[in-house]
């Protein structure tokens, strides 16, 4: 009788533990990549637009260049973008885009300002590495990548939309 209850006891214990380490001991994987980024602005605060100005700012990743119709691209999982507007009142704003599904190659990622309507955005600073204009990015899976854009308010670059 001590010997059933002994076992009894030991397979009730094991399948609690069994079942509180579904994953086993290993740390949950991270599935996503990430982009960890500065926006860093250059000219200083009395280049910048006045407050009232600027609706929303944010960080946008595409997966194609030029993007040829941005509301679109979002909709279908073709742009990815910071999940809040940025602070516009820091010279330097930390933020993160989550790329779910990896990998994914990215061919641009800017900073962005709407200005008017949900249509009217101005690029206002593209992610380059050197001397290339725009650098494309392939992430890859479970990886968090970090990187910098630099605005310069008197200088803008080139407006693909």
């Amino acid at each position: 009788m001590r010997i059933f209850n002994a076992i009894w006891i030991l397979t009730f214990l094991s399948v609690i533990l069994l079942a509180s380490c579904q994953s086993g001991l290993n740390p949950e994987i991270q599935k996503d990549s990430k982009l960890l980024g500065k926006l860093i602005f250059t000219s200083g605060r009395a280049s910048f637009p006045p407050k009232d100005s600027i609706k929303d700012m944010r960080v946008v990743a595409f997966k194609t260049y030029p993007p040829t119709n941005v509301v679109a691209d979002v909709l279908t999982g073709n742009a990815f973008f910071t999940d809040e507007t940025l602070d516009y009142s820091k010279d330097t704003v930390d933020f993160e885009i989550t790329i779910p599904n990896p990998p994914v190659e990215l061919h641009y990622i800017v900073a962005g300002y709407q200005y008017g309507s949900i249509m009217e955005w101005r690029v206002i600073g593209v992610y380059h590495k050197g001397t290339d204009s725009i650098t494309s990015l392939k992430t890859e899976k479970g990886k968090n990548y970090e990187i910098e854009i630099f605005v310069d308010w008197n200088n803008l670059p080139p407006q693909p939309f």
